[in-house]
């Protein structure tokens, strides 16, 4: 029997739940589990049943560590000002959100 994958992995659990961090086999409780240890701020550890992985995926530890970084607090725009339009001016368009520069 070959030796189970230990290293940076991102694990989908029955395909709702995506977990990116350290794995190895572990025995927890009477049985085989998977833990996860991910490097958030605080560090999580997480175990979980083989039954509940759907899907595991090696990787490598720049992954983990750039999709365990926190959010940025905020985002940097810029707003610019339209030209005033009188109603039935053909340059009187709706605004799509795709077309603001956020």
């Amino acid at each position: 029997m070959s030796e189970a994958y230990k290293g940076p992995a991102i694990v989908d659990l029955m395909g709702h739940l995506r977990m990116v961090g350290f794995v190895e086999e572990v025995s927890q409780y009477g049985t085989t589990m998977l833990r996860i240890d991910i490097p958030s701020d605080p560090p999580q550890t997480h175990f979980c049943g083989g039954s509940s992985i759907y899907r595991m995926t090696p990787t490598t530890e720049e992954v983990v560590a750039k999709a365990n970084e926190p959010p940025p607090v905020f985002a940097r725009f810029q707003l610019t000002l339209a030209e005033p339009t009188t109603p039935g001016d053909p340059k009187a368009e709706p605004v799509r959100l795709d077309d603001i520069p956020w």
